[in-house]
């Protein structure tokens, strides 16, 4: 018999929860490097010799909207998480409400790149609540959180394509964004009568970068589909399929890729191998409950 569950000591997550010291400090050394980088610039700008205006206003805007995403992460970090049968809440220290939902009013679960966090809604789409993995205790309250989903969840209907909404996250971003950046250099060194290394320079990086952002969109490849009796996965120079039959566990796992940081997967355990199912597919939490639904078919 097939096992779908996160386990049951995931299930046990009442209580109230804070964030990690460390996360925390990260939080405020990151606000202070951006209000040092501002005082630098405006310090620069004064001088005998100032920056041009368009980098300037640039850097102070994208400065200071890094500070406003880090404060905002401050005050949470500085709050708890309260969990309980009848909802969850995230307050600040001193017990003011940031945002709460009762059980009943959620209805549906989604999770930023890399689950690095997971966002409640409810039925209007109005209000959320926000739990990053950094808070204590984070797979259990994981576990709570998708049992709570699971009571509301419906879905898709087979034949069902694994695809991300949205392809533009910060890695795709800043892919293109080095594609770019390859590119005019390439197109400099050519037009300095360098040829050869132009086109060697263009076509190495740009060969390379576009396998990665292929790598990171495997819609891009083909559909990566769930049937009935079978799961069909795309990825780079390779299509993995595994039968139902086959199938022995789901369940979602947390893992460090290099120096990216933690991150999470759906894990499909069957006899002979397993299939790791990342957020480049799509919601991880509709992907798991999904893979449930149709184990329990």
């Amino acid at each position: 018999m097939t096992q779908s569950t996160l386990g049951s000591s995931n299930l046990n997550a009442n209580g109230t929860f804070r964030y990690s010291p460390g996360y925390v400090w990260f939080c405020l050394f990151g606000a202070a490097g951006a209000l040092f980088l501002i005082g630098v610039i405006t310090f620069v700008q004064t001088g005998p010799d100032p920056l041009p205006w368009g980098f300037t206003v640039g850097t102070v805007v994208g400065s200071a909207w890094f500070f406003t995403a880090v404060a905002s992460v401050v005050r949470r970090s500085m709050g708890l998480v309260q969990v309980s049968d009848e909802g969850i809440s995230v307050r600040t220290k001193h017990g003011d409400e940031i945002g709460s939902l009762r059980w009943s009013e959620l209805s549906k679960v989604t999770a930023t790149h890399k689950m690095a966090q997971l966002v409640l809604w409810d039925h209007n789409g109005n209000r959320r609540v926000v739990v990053d993995r950094n808070v204590e205790s984070f797979q259990r309250i994981r576990g709570k959180i998708l049992v709570e989903y699971a009571k509301v969840f419906t879905a898709a209907p087979l034949p069902m394509e694994f695809r991300r909404s949205n392809f533009w996250t910060a890695d795709a971003i800043v892919s293109v964004g080095a594609a770019v950046v390859m590119a005019w250099a390439s197109f400099s060194i050519f037009r300095n009568g360098q040829q050869n290394s132009g086109v060697l320079l263009f076509c190495l990086f740009e060969i390379l970068i576009a396998l990665y952002f292929m790598s990171i969109n495997p819609q891009l490849l083909g559909a990566s589909r769930l049937f009935e009796d079978r799961i069909e996965l795309r990825g780079l120079f390779r299509r993995k399929v595994i039968f139902k039959k086959d199938v022995t566990g789901v369940e979602i796992v947390d893992f460090v890729a290099g120096r990216s940081g933690p991150s999470s997967m759906v894990l499909v355990s069957a006899v002979g191998g397993s299939l790791k199912i990342q957020q480049r597919y799509g919601s991880l939490p509709e992907i798991y409950l999904t893979l449930r639904a149709w184990l329990d078919r």
